[in-house]
């Protein structure tokens, strides 16, 4: 049996299956959004995509902070040079490629297209960089994410800690009718960084503490972690108080410690790691494969039954993340720069380091 904890590789099992973990359930969580638009009954999907609300993007953002720490400590070119360059580069072209099937699902799917359609494109190709809207805005956060951990590097830990938990816990409990036209205005990212950093920023800072406290957990203790969220959240349902702010904030917590959880049980399987070391590349195509494939979806006959709704959305992600990845493993073919920054532009970033 593959130690869960260090591969041979010298790679963190856990941590690569818990980046596969997440990245599989956004692209089931965005395969159910899209096909419940079609008039697909997803219905159980649906139940299971609000309770993974609180496992999937925390402990995503969780992992990422892990990695974030030496990128942090280190010079603000360094910084520049190997993260903030790469997330802004993927988020602006990719939001600029998402845009013709954006604008099939507008069609298509959601029946959104009035008269004011292509000056209404205009503003939103504008604001592009401002407003980060739809799948691509965790990579915008992810950007913001690094750059603000370090401006406040030099802060007291508990001061960082203490802004970002007043952050997440005041995004959640304003009410949705306040909240909604805020995020119309500024889109999904600025309320996502809010809700989220906190759990990048312990990552970033608590890695020397949580990587060897999670090396001494064994798979019953861990599978105990997640059988106490999942009760916890069932009970909570039950009486209707999972959407309260407060409680929704400290769930949060207790999903991301089951998320770590599911990942120290999952750390064996290879092809979870495999897709954890290649998320990027499932995250920024995912969301127009999945459109296509619920488009072509709608031309053939439609069925009520739930089952065969929850059976038509667990392929189309499986097809979805296994096209993604095909397309990831054929990059070197001449398109490489669909996924990194391409030369010119490094060569530009090192010009300025050496000037």
């Amino acid at each position: 049996m593959t130690d869960a904890k260090v591969l041979t590789s010298g790679r963190i099992g856990w941590i690569d299956a818990g980046k596969g973990l997440s990245i599989l359930l956004v692209v089931l969580y965005h395969s159910t959004s899209w096909l419940r638009s079609a008039g697909v009954e997803v219905e159980p999907l649906e139940v299971v995509n609000r309770m993974l609300a609180d496992l999937r993007m925390p402990v995503f953002f969780f992992i990422s902070g892990i990695f974030a720490a030496k990128s942090v400590q280190g010079s603000w070119h360094d910084l520049f040079a190997k993260k903030l360059s790469l997330f802004l580069w993927i988020y602006l072209l990719w939001s600029i490629l998402e845009l013709p099937t954006k604008w099939l699902a507008m069609w298509q799917l959601t029946q959104k297209i009035d008269d004011g359609f292509l000056l209404s494109q205009v503003v939103v190709v504008a604001a592009i960089p401002f407003r980060a809207s739809g799948a691509l805005w965790f990579i915008w956060a992810l950007a913001v994410f690094f750059a603000a951990a370090k401006l406040t590097s030099r802060w007291p830990l508990w001061a960082q800690f203490s802004l970002a938990c007043m952050a997440a816990l005041g995004a959640r409990i304003v009410p949705t009718e306040l909240m909604e036209p805020f995020m119309e205005l500024t889109g999904l990212g600025p309320r996502g960084c809010l809700v989220f950093y906190v759990f990048f920023l312990a990552g970033c800072y608590l890695r020397s503490l949580i990587i060897p406290a999670v090396a001494r957990v064994g798979r019953l203790a861990a599978i105990g972690m997640v059988l106490i969220w999942a009760v916890l959240w069932i009970v909570l349902d039950s009486r209707n108080l999972n959407e309260n702010g407060y409680i929704s904030f400290l769930m949060a917590f207790v999903g991301c410690a089951a998320g770590v959880g599911c990942a120290i049980v999952l750390a064996d399987l290879s092809w979870l790691r495999y897709i954890g070391l290649r998320t990027l590349s499932v995250y920024v195509t995912h969301s127009s494969l999945l459109i296509i494939v619920t488009t072509m979806l709608t031309f053939l006959p439609q069925s009520d039954s739930a089952f065969a709704g929850v059976t038509v959305a667990l392929a189309s992600s499986a097809f979805t993340v296994a096209t993604a990845l095909l397309f990831y493993a054929h990059r070197q073919v001449g398109y490489v720069w669909l996924f990194e920054q391409p030369k010119w532009l490094m060569s530009r970033i090192n010009r300025v380091r050496t000037s």
